[in-house]
């Protein structure tokens, strides 16, 4: 095989396709790259055997064929050099020479690439979403997930279509966040899947999505990108959301600096903060074996008095851009929902926290607890 490229296109698509390969040597073939020059083009194809991309680029093919390069060696070669890069290979060696420099590199059969038929396989149904929702589920929605070593089936993001819209959901059991879009017509016939976290590029415009019960793809371009889904069935988490009438409005920066501020004594994770809401100022306090600290911001609302949990409360407001913040209880037990006032496709929860704090001021909940 023999081709040459421009630098940056070539550097693009390696780019693009190299942080889905595997990144430990346990098997070496999926630590490269499946690279494939025929006609006027050059593709390439990295996987971890849970997740695969493929990208390609124009270049000068003087020999078609294809092989296998480690992808991260060949990724920072091209990074640390300039020139356009030419690569020259046999069944052993490759030769990759970049403007001045000169690289010598390891050979894998491509026959022994794993095949891929997730990238190229139809799925039951196929619909296209701007790449602005795919970016926004990463930062709205991706947050409120299970960490990886936690339970299975809450480890990614459901995808359900409900009542004519296409929602995103995930929960660790602490916090939950959901976000919502118009769903297309052609999205009607997707089944409910649970979607890992996938770093998806900030693509622009329309990207095409093929759903199945055991893949999701997403294909913008020449770039694409599968991954296979998680098994399990996804809570219903429409039951979890309380519907909670009373309202408090409040500026979401000066709620997290007043947060950063009184968790300064914290001594665990699961520390509340104790949020009190008396005329028009909220006093939030944390009192713990360090020391205490309180502090007060104004808000808008009737009088209320809730705990939340500090690491909770911190990721779900920095979630969103918004500056005003909406908070609404019913009353300790059933937890809060926060909302951006202007914008109607999101909620998030936090799971309510029972702080023995609350008796001084709820009757009813010191009455219960004795």
């Amino acid at each position: 095989m023999k081709f040459t490229a421009e630098r940056e296109t070539i550097l693009a698509a390696l780019t693009f396709v190299g942080k889905y390969a595997a990144s430990d040597n346990k098997i070496p073939i999926i630590a490269d790259v499946l690279i494939k020059a025929k006609g006027s083009q050059v593709y390439f194809v990295a996987t971890d055997l849970e997740q695969a991309a493929a990208d390609s680029c124009p270049a000068e093919v003087q020999e078609p064929g294809a092989l296998c390069l480690p992808a991260s060696l060949l990724l920072k070669a091209i990074k640390s050099s300039s020139g356009e890069v030419s690569v020259s290979a046999d069944d052993r060696q490759a030769t990759v020479t970049i403007g001045k420099s000169k690289f010598k590199m390891p050979v894998l059969p491509a026959a022994d690439f794993p095949k891929m038929p997730m990238l190229t396989k139809d799925g039951d149904c196929a619909f296209a979403v701007d790449g602005a929702v795919l970016t926004r589920i990463g930062k709205a929605v991706a947050f409120s997930a299970e960490p990886p070593n936690g339970r299975y089936f809450l480890i990614g993001v459901s995808w359900r279509v409900h009542e004519g819209q296409l929602e995103f959901c995930a929960t660790d059991g602490k916090k939950l966040s959901l976000m919502s879009v118009d769903a297309p017509y052609a999205a009607a016939a997707m089944p409910s899947v649970i979607v890992p976290i996938i770093d998806t590029p900030s693509w622009s415009g329309p990207v095409n999505v093929d759903a199945s019960e055991a893949f999701v793809r997403f294909q913008s371009g020449n770039q694409t990108l599968a991954s296979k889904l998680i098994e399990g069935t996804y809570p219903d988490y429409h039951r979890l959301i309380p519907k909670n009438s009373t309202s408090i409005i409040l500026d979401r920066q000066e709620l997290l600096a007043s947060l950063g501020r009184v968790a300064l004594v914290a001594d665990a994770k699961e520390h509340s903060i104790l949020f009190v809401g008396r005329d028009g100022k909220i006093t939030l306090s944390s009192v713990t074996a360090t020391g205490e600290a309180v502090d007060e911001i104004a808000y808008h609302g009737d009088d209320f008095q809730i705990a939340i949990v500090h690491h909770v409360a911190v990721p779900i407001l920095s979630s969103f851009d918004c500056e005003t913040i909406e908070l609404r209880y019913a009353d300790h037990q059933t937890g809060i929902t926060i909302h951006d006032p202007n914008d109607a496709s999101r909620v998030t929860f936090a799971m309510p926290y029972r702080d023995s704090r609350l008796a001084e001021f709820i009757p009813a909940y010191k009455e219960a607890a004795e």
